[in-house]
This record gives structure tokens, sequence and C-alpha cells, in this order.
């Protein structure tokens, strides 16, 4: 089943995910908005390299100093070959005015196994610091949460930094709790050892499948 689920949504274009019954409206209420940026769907084959190496950048801009804080250390190679997954999806967005402007916020995701579940996987969601607080991350996740539902995925899943308060409260306000995949502390030496990073899930649910 998991395996299916997989399969059915890489097969899908950006156009049509754009247009799934859960997401259009979402679009169109961002546009509305915020008529001044312009939102696009991409996959990985897509997605230009110039867009590709801007993804790595904002990432670099945001989160560098905690990765190089925690045990999987900085790689912007390793990043990029992430990014580089057939598998992978992006949103983007990127102000209006400026032709080929820069890239101002991305989210990344797939449709992953885990523990034989189809579940959608974010790995990235990150803002330029002139975008924050305007709402657009909790847009990025919601339509990000409306590709899973309108694909029957019955959960959403992340990885964070324990280090990174402002995300961590982010989360919690989406809805988002400790996944029972995620690391649990070990003992070293007499004493309790807690993982840098931990896994967040949030549970998702069609309309038609609460009647």
């Amino acid at each position: 089943m998991a395996t299916h689920k997989i399969l059915d949504f890489n097969k899908c274009t950006p156009t049509e995910l754009a247009n799934t019954c859960s997401v259009k409206p979402k679009l169109d209420d961002f546009r509305v908005s915020f008529p001044d940026l312009q939102l696009e769907l991409y996959t990985s084959q897509t997605i230009s390299e110039p867009d590709k190496r801007a993804c790595c950048s904002l990432v670099r801009t945001n989160l560098k100093d905690l990765y190089e804080k925690s045990s999987w250390g900085w790689s912007e190679d390793r990043k990029y070959e992430e990014m580089n997954d057939e598998a992978a999806r992006f949103i983007l967005i990127r102000s209006k005015q400026a032709q080929e402007g820069p890239l101002l916020a991305f989210v990344s995701y797939q449709v992953v196994d885990e523990e034989n579940e189809a579940v959608m996987y974010c790995y990235e969601v990150q803002l330029d610091v002139g975008l924050r607080g305007q709402g657009i991350g909790t847009r990025l996740m919601g339509l990000v949460e409306a590709l899973a539902v309108d694909h029957r995925l019955h959960r959403s899943m992340l990885t964070a930094f324990v280090a990174n308060n402002a995300a961590m409260s982010f989360y919690k306000r989406l809805g988002y709790v400790t996944d029972s995949t995620s690391p649990k502390p070990r003992l070293l030496r007499g004493r309790k050892v807690f993982a840098d990073y931990v896994i967040l899930s949030k549970a998702l649910q069609r309309a038609d499948d609460q009647a």
C-alpha cells in the first residue's frame, strides 16, 4: 500500500498537484493575500540549477550554525544531493517585481515509506528574514499538508534541531508532536544523553474521512 501511494504521488506533475481540491483554494488565497509574491511548484527534474543552489544558500544562511554545532555537521554538497533526490518536490516563493528575482522562501518535501506507511516528509521550510512574521511559513506548511490529505496520506513528518527554539515553537503551534520514531535519550557513563534533533509528526485527516 505504501509503495503504491508513493508511486501515485510521484507520477503527478506540478500542475496536477496545484489543482487538487484542497491545494487549489490555498494557492488562490495565497495569491490574493500576497499579490507581490510569486509561488511555484517544482519537481527535482523541473527546478533549475540556480534555484537549487539558491535553496541551499537559504538553508546555509538560516541553519549553518545549528548544523555545525550538531552531530551532523554542515555539508552544502550533502544538502545539494538531498535536493537532487528523484522524488524531491519544491514550492518556491520569489518577488513578482523582479524578473527571475531572488528566492525568498521555499519548502521541500516528498512522500516516503515510514514503517510501511506512506507519509509526507517535509525536509525544509526556509524563509528569508524579510518574509518572516507574515504567516507565510504557516501557509507553506498548510500547502504541504493539503497535498498529503488530497493523496490520502494520514501523517506529515519532519526533523528539527532541538536547539532551534523558534522552529520548535512554530511546529508545536501547527500541531506537531514528538513522533514515536524520534531518538530516545541514552545512557552514557551513567549520564542521560539527548539527541540534538527530534522527529515530529502530525496526524492528518480528510474532511470526508471524518463523516
